[in-house]
């Protein structure tokens, strides 16, 4: 028989909350200095642009493609659809390459399962052996099919 984990008392429920919404900002934030250095080296050195490329032209069209993302996630998680579903075609009309969609749509996805379980933990019903052992595997296995491949 399992039994439920106590709910979380209020400053650990503000603590989770909180260490959330700091790894989630701080990795969005890693994500647009990449992008926009990216984008710099590619100007600084003449890249030849494909028309199929995404050009970001200044950090507000970064920021408005990640508020898109957000809207379709957060709209995902009430609906309980994939988040594929939405935001490959949002991604397709932003004439983004299939490879780099499906990459993109992996990290938003690593996202969102991370809030569904910092929801469950908030609820209690986290059973945190069982939790701990799945965590480990799936980072080893992540870990030796990137090495691997």
């Amino acid at each position: 028989m399992i039994v439920k984990n106590p709910l979380m008392p209020v400053w650990a429920r503000i603590t989770t909350i909180g260490v959330y919404l700091i790894i989630a900002g701080l990795s969005t934030r890693f994500a647009i200095s990449i992008i926009d250095n990216i984008h710099r080296i590619k100007n600084e050195n003449n890249y030849n642009w494909d028309e199929k490329d995404i050009r970001f032209h200044n950090r507000t069209d970064i920021i408005k493609m990640a508020l898109a993302c957000m809207l379709a996630s957060i709209l995902c998680g009430m609906t309980g659809i994939a988040g594929g579903m939405v935001l490959g075609p949002l991604f397709l009309k932003y004439n983004m390459v299939p490879i780099i969609m499906s990459s993109t749509n992996q990290y938003i996805t690593l996202l969102a399962s991370f809030s569904v379980f910092i929801q469950f933990a908030l609820a209690g019903e986290v059973t945190w052996d069982w939790a701990i052992c799945f965590g480990l595997l799936a980072f080893l296995s992540a870990f030796i099919g990137i090495v691997g491949i």
